[in-house]
């Protein structure tokens, strides 16, 4: 009896054994197939979804190398603004904001979170960077209410929703509340849906992200939503101290919105990138920001 029930076991455990070194083989060959990212951020790329060239995504969320676990004080600059296909295809207030944003070379300051998932990945705090991100690109427009991520079974990858302070609220009191100010964005949301993604190591110790994100805003509770795809691009390039840790990282960040599938600009725009905003950020350890700046910069919602 011992021999019959033993040999379904054995078949089975062998069965997985062979599963899993046939994934790992279709994973190698997977990322041969794969376009590489880093071409993604050349100044001259002539981007295209990626999934409608049939690049290979990965499973769940996106998994950062260890090196970025922590909190991390970031300065964030604009340096380029371009619309490919022509300003006809981008909304004029789009155009306005760039240029005034690379006019006066402004520079952000907020903070992002890595830390770890239940499988020991490390992964980003999506919903503290969320509403930090936002609470710095809205400066006095607005607050944050209430930022909360998930990954439900219709988003895999993610789902990040933002939660607006309506008018005259006062600072962000949310789950992830931040920011300050009021007005502008009152009782907006926003919520972001991550349907396709890939990451790979570069030359020199370095990460490469890119993100394809269903981005859904409403500028009040009653009002229509407004559907656009963008894809996040991101180059992280770790510094090393002579000893081996990183306290400091340096990173290209390319948002590119896409056309949509319909509307006028079909057959034009479908797909292909409209406008790309190319971001440096300068990110240092909050520990080693506050060695060096006394901590006076880094008194913000969240910090704590």
């Amino acid at each position: 009896v011992r021999l019959v029930l033993s040999q379904p076991r054995h078949q089975i455990a062998l069965q997985q054994q062979r599963s899993m070194v046939e994934l790992a083989r279709r994973s190698v060959l997977l990322n041969l197939l794969a376009t590489p990212l880093a071409p993604r951020l050349a100044p001259s790329a002539r981007l295209t979804l990626p999934t409608a060239s049939g690049e290979v995504g990965m499973a769940g969320c996106v998994s950062y190398p260890d090196w970025l676990l922590g909190t991390w004080d970031v300065s964030n600059t604009l340096q380029r603004f371009v619309m490919p296909l022509g300003s006809a295809l981008v909304d004029p207030l789009t155009q306005l904001s760039a240029m005034d944003d690379l006019r006066r070379d402004e520079t952000l300051r907020y903070l992002l979170r890595w830390t770890r998932d239940g499988t020991g990945a490390c992964v980003q705090d999506r919903a503290f960077n969320g509403a930090q991100e936002a609470a710095a690109f809205l400066g006095d427009l607005g607050s944050v209410a209430a930022s909360v991520f998930a990954t439900p079974p219709d988003a895999p990858h993610g789902r990040l929703r933002i939660d607006f302070e309506p008018d005259g609220g006062g600072a962000g009191g949310g789950r992830s509340g931040d920011g300050s100010g009021g007005g502008g964005v009152g009782g907006a949301s926003v919520e972001l849906t991550v349907t396709w993604q890939r990451s790979e190591p570069a030359a020199g110790g370095d990460f490469l992200t890119s993100e394809l994100l269903e981005q859904r805003v409403r500028s009040s509770p009653d009002a229509a939503e407004e559907v656009s795809l963008v894809e996040s691009v991101t180059r992280f390039s770790p510094r090393r101290r002579p000893g081996g840790g990183v306290a400091e990282v340096r990173a290209r960040n390319r948002l590119v919105q896409y056309g949509p599938d319909g509307g006028p600009s079909r057959g034009l725009a479908s797909g292909r990138a409209v406008s790309c905003f190319d971001y440096s950020w300068e990110l240092t350890r909050v520990d080693e920001a506050e060695r060096v700046l006394g901590g006076a910069d880094l008194l913000r919602a969240g910090a704590a």
